[in-house]
């Protein structure tokens, strides 16, 4: 009897073995499938993690290019521009300079004039025609001032055009368009105007001419034709300005239109 239950015990012992045995090599075949499995899945993220890199790597290379690209030709409109607005400042301070020092020359020899008549005047004849020589300097001065505003403010009128057709070429020459043309013409105009402001200081010499002239008729006349002559000069500079416009406008049509084009095709 005893025997018996010994031999069943052996035999519980040994399936029971055998079942772990098993149950191992099964786990040990599974921990190796899901290693391999996880080895795999592994490399597959590495490979695409790196290749994603590399991309970002390329992306950032080639935008730091076109940063680099876009502050050269920000920097050289830039530059441009700011020589093109120094020489214009320095032309507006040389008209104003020059306006003013005139003007002061006149109302000095006016003032003059008017003290060298009072002094000389001794009789009530020549006290009339000193304060009628006096009321007409007067007027004349009066004249001359106003035609010479006039004329500064259309200066600055044709100054502040040119300055935003240059800021316009600025922008379509930053856009990749060719503003060669139309540059030249800018140019053009801007020399034109130049011309324009410096002529206007005859005007004030003219003026102070008339005033201490003994013989107004003729000096009239000459003040008259100098005046002319400004007058042709800024006109030239209003027509070049329109002709540099004209230039620029097919190119900002060309600018605005191409996109639209595209959307269309597409």
């Amino acid at each position: 009897m005893n025997i018996i239950k010994t031999a069943g015990l052996l035999g519980a012992l040994i399936l029971t073995a055998s079942a772990s045995v098993v149950s191992a090599e099964t786990d040990a075949v599974g921990t190796a499938n899901t290693t391999q499995y996880k080895t795999a899945s592994t490399t597959l993220r590495e490979k695409a993690l790196y290749e994603k890199e590399l991309l970002q790597k390329q992306r950032e290379e080639m935008q730091a290019k076109n940063a680099a690209a876009r502050e050269q030709i920000k920097n050289t409109a830039s530059t441009t521009r700011a020589d093109v607005k120094e020489k214009v400042q320095t032309t507006r301070e040389q008209i104003k300079n020059t306006a003013s020092t005139t003007r002061s020359d006149i109302q000095d020899r006016a003032q003059a004039a008017r003290e060298q008549i009072k002094n000389n005047a001794s009789t009530t004849r020549a006290a009339i025609k000193a304060r009628l020589d006096e009321q007409r300097q007067r007027m004349i001065t009066a004249y001359g001032e106003r035609t010479v505003n006039r004329f500064n403010a259309a200066i600055e009128r044709l100054t502040n055009i040119a300055d935003r057709i240059g800021s316009r070429l600025d922008k379509l020459a930053a856009e990749g368009i060719s503003v060669d043309t139309a540059r030249a013409k800018l140019a053009v105009a801007r020399t034109a105007i130049a011309d324009a402001a410096a002529s206007i200081g005859s005007i004030i010499d003219a003026i102070g001419t008339l005033n201490a002239s003994d013989d107004p008729k003729t000096e009239l006349e000459s003040v008259r034709t100098i005046i002319k002559s400004v007058e042709e000069k800024i006109k030239k500079a209003h027509e070049a300005l329109v002709e540099a416009l004209n230039s620029v406008q097919p190119r900002i049509n060309r600018a605005t239109s191409t996109p639209e084009n595209n959307n269309g095709s597409n």
